[in-house]
C-alpha cells in the first residue's frame, strides 16, 4: 500500500450526536489523514478514512493552499449545503474552503449504511480514502446478516440504487451495472457450497452402464450373449474372431449433458464479469474481493473440464430439464445457480449504471420484523395465502407494498399477518380486515401500525383479536422516555383501535377492546422486556444473527395470546358449533 504521509490539504470531519442521558447534543472533530495515492490500494476492507454512523449529523472542513484542490465524494448528491456543490466529468466535488461544508444534520435519516471510495485532487495528485456510514443500532455482522436474509426472502429488498455521475457502486465500484454487480454478490455467496458439488461431481458424476461389443480371438475367454451368437451364426462359424459383449460406464448421459451447457454458460458469464474485475480502474473494495471470486470459479470449471470422463461428453442440445438433474442435490444446485443468472428477478432489465446503497436500516428492520414474524408463526401454523407485492419507489428502493399479508392456520385458529396497513375510520370487508381506528386520541391520529396479526377461530369462525407489532430502530430507553419517545404513539394504537366483528358482534356490545396486546420490538441488547401500566404494552429485543431468548419469548408470548383469546370465545358461544 502506497501511503501518502505528507498532505496538501485538510480534511477534518466534524459530527454531531446526541449524547443519551441528557439528550444533549454533542460535538466531536477529527482529521482524516488515512490516505493512499494509488486507487487499487484503497481496500475498502481496513480501517477507513471517515468513519460515522447513521443519522449523526457531519460536515466536512476541507482546506488546501492550492485553490484548485477538489473534494470528490459520491454522496455529495444528498447533501444539505447543496449550493456549494459542484461537478466535472470525474463527478460532484466541494472547493477547499474555511467555512466548513455540511453534509447532513444529526437525527435524521441522512446518509445511509454504506462504504465509498473518494477522493482529493490537489496540486495534480489524486489522494483516496473510504467514506465508511457504520450501522447504529447493531454490529456491522448482525447488520449484514440482516441484509442478507432479506435478500434471501426477495432479492433485492435490501438495496436501492440511482444513476450516479461516476457509476460508483457500494463499496466503491466505478460503472459497474447493477445486475453485474448482483450476479457477482450470487457467486460471491454460493462460491463454498457450489465448489464441494462441482468437486464431488468432478470425482464422482453420474453414469449408466453402457454393453459394447468387442472383437476377440476365439481362444479369448468370454461371455457370449444373444447378439454375439447370431453375429457367430451370420459369419458361417468360420472366423477367428468373436464379439464378446463387455460393461462400460456411460458418461454421455442427459444429466451431464446439461452439466456442460451450464459451465460452459457460467464461462461466458465469467468472460463477461472480467471487464470489470480485472479493469485496473476498479480494483478496490469489493471489486477486490469480486476478482478473486472470479478467478476461484474460472480454476474450478478448470479442474472439471480436465476430468477424464467430461470429454465423452458430447455438446447435444437439450429441449428439457433431465430428472437426474432435479433428483440429485450436487447437478441441482449447480442448475439453480444457472437459472438464477439467466433470470432478472426484479422483472426489468438494468442497463445504465447505477450508485448502489442500501435502503436506511429502520426500514430495513422494519422488513426484517416481518419476515421473521412470519417464520414464527410457522412453527406452529401452515401457510395458507400470501398476498404480497413490490415496487420500486421514489428513492430507487425496491419496497414491498404496504397492505400485503400472509395466512396461516392451524387446528384452532386462522391467523392473517397484514405488513403497514393504513386502518381507516370504517372498513368495507371486515371479514378481511375487521380492525378500523376511532378519528384520534388525545389529538393524536396513529393509524398505520407496522404489523398487524389478526386471530380467527376455526370453532365459529369469528374474529377474536388483533395483536400490534412496532418494529422500532432504536433503543428500548428511546422507546420509553426523552424526545423520541413512543409511549403516546404505541397507546394510541390500542386506544384507538375498534372492531364491530370482536366475537361475533358479541364483543362490542360488552366493551370487549380488539387489540389484545401491543409489542414494540427492538434491536436493542436489553433483553429483559419493560411493560406499561396504562395499556397492554411490551417490549421484545429482536436482534439479527442470534438465537436469542426474546424470539423464543415472542413466539412463547404469542401463542398465549392467541390461545387467551380463543379461550375468551367461551364466554360468548359456549355452546357454538364449528362452522
Amino acid at each position: 500500500m502506497v501511503t501518502a504521509t505528507k498532505l496538501p490539504f485538510s480534511l477534518s470531519v466534524i459530527r454531531t450526536f446526541a449524547y443519551e442521558p441528557g439528550g444533549q447534543a454533542v460535538t466531536a472533530e477529527k482529521e482524516a489523514t488515512k490516505f493512499v495515492l494509488l486507487p487499487g490500494a484503497n481496500s475498502l476492507t481496513g480501517a477507513a478514512t471517515v468513519f460515522i454512523r447513521e443519522n449523526e449529523g457531519v460536515e466536512l472542513l476541507f482546506e488546501a493552499a492550492d485553490a484548485g484542490a477538489r473534494l470528490y465524494l459520491p454522496c455529495l448528491d444528498v447533501a444539505e449545503d447543496a449550493g456549494r456543490v459542484l461537478h466535472d466529468d470525474a463527478g460532484d466535488y466541494i472547493a477547499p474552503s474555511a467555512e466548513p461544508f455540511r453534509l447532513c444534520g444529526a437525527g435524521k435519516e441522512g446518509l445511509l449504511v454504506e462504504r465509498m471510495a473518494f477522493f482529493v485532487l490537489a496540486e495534480g495528485t489524486r489522494y483516496y480514502g473510504s467514506f465508511e456510514v457504520a450501522p447504529r443500532q447493531l454490529d456491522h455482522s448482525e447488520w449484514k446478516i440482516m441484509q442478507q436474509e432479506l435478500e434471501a426472502e426477495f432479492e433485492g429488498l435490501s438495496r436501492s440504487w440511482k444513476k450516479g455521475q461516476a457509476g460508483r457502486g457500494i463499496g466503491g465500484e466505478q460503472a459497474l451495472p447493477l445486475r453485474a454487480f448482483r450476479d457477482l454478490e450470487r457467486l460471491e455467496a454460493e462460491e463454498s457450497q457450489l465448489f464441494a458439488a462441482l468437486l464431488e461431481i468432478r470425482e464422482q458424476p453420474r453414469y449408466e452402464i453402457k454393453t459394447v461389443y468387442e472383437k476377440e480371438p476365439i481362444e479369448a475367454s468370454g461371455r457370449l450373449d444373444e447378439k454375439s451368437l447370431r453375429a457367430d451364426l451370420a459369419r458361417g462359424g468360420v472366423s477367428h474372431v468373436q464379439l464378446i459383449p463387455k460393461k462400460r460406464l456411460d458418461y454421455d448421459i442427459p444429466e451431464n449433458r446439461m452439466l456442460r451447457i451450464m459451465a460452459d454458460a457460467l464461462s461466458a458469464k465469467l468472460t463477461e464479469f472480467s471487464r470489470y474485475t480485472e479493469d485496473p480502474q476498479l480494483s478496490g473494495g469489493r471489486m477486490h474481493a469480486f476478482t478473486k471470486t472470479v478467478r476461484r470459479y474460472r480454476h474450478i470449471l478448470e479442474e472439471l473440464r480436465s476430468s477424464h470422463w467430461y470429454q465423452t461428453v458430447s455438446m447435444t442440445e437439450l429441449y428439457t430439464v433431465p430428472q437426474g438433474i432435479l433428483s440429485d442435490s450436487r447437478y441441482y444446485m449447480v442448475y439453480r445457480l444457472h437459472l438464477a443468472l439467466k433470470r432478472d428477478h426484479l422483472g426489468v432489465t438494468m442497463q445504465e449504471l447505477y450508485r448502489l446503497s442500501y435502503q436506511k436500516s429502520s426500514l430495513l428492520y422494519e422488513l426484517w420484523c416481518y419476515f421473521k414474524l412470519q417464520h414464527v408463526l410457522e412453527e406452529f401454523a401452515t401457510e395458507t395465502i400470501r398476498e404480497e407485492s413490490y415496487a420500486v419507489g421514489e428513492g430507487g428502493g425496491l419496497s414491498l407494498r404496504d397492505g400485503s399479508r400472509v395466512g396461516f392456520e392451524n387446528d384452532t385458529a386462522r391467523f392473517t399477518l397484514v405488513y403497514n396497513q393504513t386502518l381507516e375510520q370504517r372498513n368495507r370487508d371486515t371479514e378481511r380486515d375487521p380492525l378500523y381506528f376511532a378519528t384520534d386520541h388525545n389529538g393524536s391520529s396513529h393509524n398505520h401500525p407496522d404489523l398487524l396479526l389478526h386471530i380467527f377461530s376455526k370453532r365459529t369462525g369469528w374474529y377474536v383479536g388483533s395483536i400490534i407489532l412496532e418494529c422500532k430502530y432504536r433503543k428500548i430507553s428511546q422507546i420509553w422516555s426523552g424526545k423520541r419517545s413512543s409511549l403516546g404513539q404505541l397507546e394510541t394504537y390500542y386506544k384507538n383501535a375498534c372492531s364491530d366483528e370482536i366475537y361475533g358482534g358479541r364483543g362490542k356490545v360488552l366493551r370487549t377492546h380488539p387489540v389484545r396486546r401491543v409489542m414494540a420490538l427492538t434491536p436493542d441488547t436489553v433483553t429483559l422486556p419493560l411493560t406499561s401500566d396504562s395499556f397492554p404494552l411490551e417490549t421484545f429485543a429482536l436482534r439479527p444473527g442470534k438465537t436469542n431468548r426474546t424470539r423464543a419469548a415472542l413466539s412463547e408470548h404469542i401463542r398465549q395470546q392467541i390461545a387467551e383469546a380463543l379461550e375468551a370465545e367461551k364466554i360468548f358461544a359456549p355452546a357454538a358449533q364449528s362452522k
